[in-house]
């Protein structure tokens, strides 16, 4: 009777991986994996980087560092040179020379001061005061040539204001006041008297 074949697990997979993933041309990250048989050669291709061999620990390991000098995306390859088994990983490398940068002219700007600033001033008359004009003060004695309000020989200056009309006005106001508080008085009084007479 035949004895029962064995069964081994499968081998571990490799497992491949990058410290930075997205660099600029000529930069360095650090390629680790797990995976190889104990102190498998291991080589590193892909990545436009040099091909080179390096070799796993004693529980399979490895990890190295590796600089890519090329622009573009990229599959860095691990691979167990005895058993065959391999890995890869995508690094992206950019050129930081193309990146759009803000144009270094700043526009210029002209900034025009107007020194001619016109100031324009209203006069508001002076609402308690009559009338007034342009007054002018004769010399004393005067003959009276300034506009035929002759001097009367005091030094007083003629002012030309004229109050006479609001003065009338004001008086017939009055006048109308007083008429109209007699006349209600003596419509009041014969009220009265016709009341008590009844």
């Amino acid at each position: 009777m035949a004895a029962p074949a064995q069964t081994y697990p499968a081998p571990a997979p490799v497992v491949v991986s990058v410290l930075d993933a997205n660099l600029s041309v000529g930069g360095t990250t650090t390629l680790s994996g797990t995976g190889c048989d104990a102190n498998e050669d291991v080589a590193i291709t892909g990545g436009g980087s040099p091909n080179k061999i390096i070799e796993s620990d004693a529980n399979g390991s490895f990890s190295t560092s590796i600089t890519l000098n090329q622009v573009g995306t990229f599959t860095v390859t691990a691979t167990c040179v005895n058993s065959g088994k391999a890995s890869g990983v995508t690094i992206t490398v950019r050129d930081e020379s193309e990146t759009t940068t803000a144009p270094t002219g700043a526009p210029e700007t002209t900034t025009v001061a107007n020194t001619d600033t016109e100031t324009s001033t209203v006069a508001y008359p002076d609402t308690t005061t009559v009338g007034y004009t342009d007054a002018t003060v004769p010399a004393a004695g005067g003959n009276g040539a300034n506009g035929g309000n002759g001097g009367n020989g005091s030094g007083l200056a003629s002012t030309g204001a004229n109050i006479g009309a609001p003065l009338t006005f004001g008086i017939a106001l009055l006048v109308v006041g007083v008429g109209f508080l007699l006349f209600g008085t003596r419509l009041a009084f014969r009220r009265r008297r016709r009341a008590s007479s009844h």
